[in-house]
């Protein structure tokens, strides 16, 4: 996270970056801060990521979009 390439940090820019998402998404970026924020704590007193950002990985694409590159 330090380094800002984390997912949360990707989708503040994301957010920050598309005009329609600067209102709508504002509740959206404060939790992610905090995530960031949790995140960042713990690893800093415990020295490992959280479990659950630990154990986080990308869902499988499905089939029809891996094939294809687009979803049917």
């Amino acid at each position: 996270m330090e380094n800002e390439i984390d997912r949360y940090s990707r989708a503040i820019d994301v957010i920050n970056g598309v005009p329609s998402l600067l209102v709508s998404g504002a509740h959206v970026e404060e939790k992610l801060r905090d995530m960031q924020s949790l995140c960042r704590n713990h690893a800093h007193e415990h020295e490992v990521d959280l479990p659950e950002a630990d154990a986080w990985v990308w869902p499988p694409l499905s089939r029809a979009h891996h094939s294809t590159g687009a979803s049917r």
